[in-house]
């Protein structure tokens, strides 16, 4: 089995085109462009399946978790959470860096952005953790790595758009990267109390006051209560997927503005106008993406990379390995989402040959975008730790691969060697695979 030589082609000028730094949706839609001349494609053919896939409920739900994500990022709901949480584990040495992992957690989850919770969180929490004594290498690279954590706990993007690009259940897919989420969390928070055990220049949270917890507590119940409610109307059947990215939206949007007061009705308009660009962006990424994809399936990309993996091996293992490596080198290149819309579907066939279940291999690339994402050279969310926080990358290296090598790699591990990990909760709650 041989590729088309304009097939070859386009996957070189893909990567060298990422790698030199172009925009993603640039990419796509010139390396789609490329083959519709070359492979002698045509408009009419593959217009109808880009529409058909824009034109659905799923992605609606996608892009209005991209608008809630930017009131959330304006309205304050963040540093609420922060001071809900800091007062639960702020007298902890280290315990700073469970805030961070807590909030990044469910902040990225209603906003549905790992950017979105790096800015927001990192922007408030650094100067609060430089200022208590935290070394700020530490405090960075952790922020690049749990900024993910929104990708694991629903409702995740990441998750939304895996279902809607394989045709796998969106329920299912959100529960299957809740026990590994869960489990990053707890590694990250050991992680950054056993750097900070023997730091003599860490300074413990002040203890509050009953009234005072009360306090915050009280400020802090509109932000708790978001998660409650979208991720209750869509387990509990009251709300779709769709209707709770709405709901989402319509919520944060009074919290912000006459609650927290944090975002101004003048200002709704811009914020509205700046998440509609990245909807946008997202929408033509998907539209390209769409026509990209369905040019490598009508070429057996698939049939093609699974043929050349039995070539090299005919051992499960290797090829579950080989994939992962490949999915971390794309996390290295571009934005999760990205890297979900270019490769989900071609490489759902080949692990699917190995045996590996669609649920399953939904949690696979989660963690190994998860992982490229903060992989030097490119890992984007590392160069944004270390803008927020003032450090070198050069210096966060030491602590940022140490996170890799304890935590990143041993999770990959696991998700794609133990498939109960991703599988147990879908089981449970869903049935799935009954």
């Amino acid at each position: 089995m041989t590729l088309s030589w304009y097939v070859i082609v386009s996957f070189i000028m893909l990567f060298v085109l990422l790698m030199i730094g172009l925009p993603v949706a640039l990419v796509f839609f010139g390396t789609t462009l490329f083959l519709i001349v070359a492979g002698g494609y045509t408009i009419d053919y593959l217009f109808p399946y880009s529409y058909s896939m824009l034109n659905g409920v799923t992605f609606v739900a996608f892009t209005m978790f991209i608008i809630a994500g930017g009131v959330i990022e304006r309205g304050g709901i963040g540093e609420h959470l922060i001071n809900f949480v800091n007062m639960i584990f702020g007298r902890i040495k280290g315990g700073l860096g469970i805030v961070m992992t807590v909030t990044c957690a469910i902040f990225g989850a209603i906003s549905g952005s790992a950017f979105a919770a790096e800015t927001v969180i990192g922007s408030i929490l650094l100067p609060r953790m430089k200022e208590a004594g935290y070394p700020e290498e530490l405090s960075s690279s952790l922020l690049a790595s749990c900024s993910m954590l929104g990708c694991f706990i629903p409702p995740s993007g990441t998750m939304l758009l895996y279902a809607w690009l394989t045709g796998q259940s969106v329920l299912a897919c959100f529960l299957s990267t809740v026990v590994p989420g869960v489990i990053l969390i707890v590694a990250f928070s050991a992680w950054m109390c056993y750097q900070c055990r023997n730091l003599p220049s860490i300074q413990l949270a002040p203890k509050l006051s009953a009234k005072k917890a009360l306090g915050v507590s009280k400020k802090s119940f509109p932000a708790l209560l978001f998660p409650i409610i979208v991720l209750g109307g869509i387990y509990s059947g009251i709300m779709t997927t769709s209707e709770a990215a709405a709901v989402s939206v319509l919520y944060a949007l009074p919290v912000g503005i006459w609650v927290y007061r944090k975002l101004k009705i003048r200002d709704v308009g811009n914020v509205f106008a700046k998440t509609g660009i990245s909807a946008g962006v997202c929408t033509l990424m998907v539209f390209t993406v769409s026509m990209l994809s369905r040019i490598y399936l009508v070429e057996d990309l698939s049939g093609v990379l699974i043929h050349l993996l039995n070539t090299l091996t005919s051992n499960r293992v290797v090829v579950i390995l080989l994939v992962d490596l490949f999915m971390v080198f794309l996390g290295l290149l571009m934005d999760d989402c990205s890297a979900m819309l270019l490769c989900g579907p071609i490489m759902l066939k080949i692990v699917q040959s190995v045996g590996v279940d669609p649920i399953q291999f939904a949690c696979m690339l989660a963690v190994n975008f998860g992982m490229g994402c903060v992989t030097p050279p490119c890992a984007p969310l590392l160069y944004m730790a270390s803008r927020l926080g003032k450090v070198s990358v050069t210096k966060m290296m030491p602590s940022t691969f140490s996170i890799i090598l304890i935590i990143w790699i041993p999770i990959i591990l696991l998700v794609s060697f133990v498939p109960e990990l991703s599988l147990w909760l879908p089981k449970l709650i869903l049935g799935y695979g009954a």
